[in-house]
């Protein structure tokens, strides 16, 4: 197959405008409709149409390089840079964490410049020492063969090609600093310590790949419950009667009130479990328990008949022992 370039008329430093313009000037004179050979033509236009693409114009001048396994070590050592990633806390109530809430927030981060693109160029030049791959193969002579590696292209530095002028609008930086509005649905039962990470909403960064935001998970304390993975555990206060005799009570739960039976002989320091009043876990479905902490009320003030009330059970328990 003839070079594409050889074809058009142009040297492989020729520019798209070269390209486009030796393209248009060989169609007038070959185009079938105008008299001209097909097959010629045909040709023509193949060649136009790799050259016009800057991908497949780079693909194609390395070619005669590089074979494919040198082209895909070439694209892996050509992998993009990330930006850095950004993260932000985010403070929730344990009746949030219970239903899941949506949030909207708003962050600071380098966006990728609209004008340029993110390249931090208004007009590049393609790299001639390595004819815009970025690297060149080198051939080493041995006593027994030879060896080729790959190296970097020392003129670009792997760029593949030069900027000739810089983006005004960001001023070469590639990005902008701006205020993003962020919204994310967070799924009920989720725990402190955990992070959500939304992709590709971190900082921008020149000619590469945005990075992460990673959402931090933060509990607030609750004034009645403490967690305990999925469980909820709470006190309950009962006096000494409620303690021997048990009693019916209303508790209060993440999901609202409740009524339960307190039995008798219950001891100081029991846990009673209310089974699947607790949190539901983000992952499995399954709901925790609300523990029921047994702790003795002991009032700061009695008034004379209580008083006189518990000196006779006092005098009681004295005369059984």
């Amino acid at each position: 197959m003839r070079d594409y370039y050889e074809i058009l008329g142009v040297d492989e430093n020729a520019t798209q405008e070269d390209i486009k313009k030796a393209f248009r000037e060989l169609a007038k004179t070959h185009h079938p409709d105008k008299g001209g050979d097909e097959q010629r033509f045909k040709e023509i236009n193949e060649a136009y149409e790799t050259l016009s693409d800057p991908n497949k114009r780079i693909a194609y001048s390395s070619k005669h390089d590089f074979n494919p396994l040198e082209w895909q070590m070439i694209r892996n050592a050509k992998q993009r840079r990330r930006g850095s990633n950004i993260k932000i806390n985010v403070k929730l109530t344990l009746e949030e964490i219970f239903t899941g809430v949506h949030k909207t927030f708003t962050y600071r981060h380098n966006e990728s410049c609209a004008t340029c693109k993110g390249n931090g160029s208004a007009k590049v030049k393609k790299c001639t020492n390595c004819k815009g791959v970025g690297f060149i193969k080198q051939v080493h002579p041995g006593g027994f063969g030879k060896t080729i590696s790959l190296m970097m292209c020392s003129v670009c530095v792997g760029e593949g090609e030069f900027t000739e002028e810089i983006c005004g609008s960001c001023a070469g930086t590639g990005v902008k600093s701006t205020t993003k509005t962020f919204e994310v649905d967070i799924p009920e039962g989720i725990a402190e310590g955990l992070e959500m990470i939304a992709q590709g909403q971190g900082n921008a960064i020149r000619n590469g790949d945005p990075g992460d935001l990673i959402i931090g998970i933060l509990e607030a304390p609750h004034s009645k419950f403490q967690r305990s993975g999925m469980d909820l555990i709470q006190k309950v206060k009962l006096t000494y009667p409620e303690l021997v005799m048990g009693t019916d009570l209303e508790v209060d739960t993440i999901d609202g009130k409740v009524k339960i039976n307190i039995p008798s002989s219950v001891q100081v320091g029991e846990k009673l479990r209310l089974r699947n009043k607790g949190l539901k876990h983000h992952v499995t479905g399954k709901y925790g328990d609300m523990i029921l902490e047994v702790d003795l009320f002991i009032p700061k003030k009695i008034s004379e008949k209580e008083k006189k009330l518990l000196d006779q059970l006092k005098e009681e328990y004295n005369n059984n022992k």
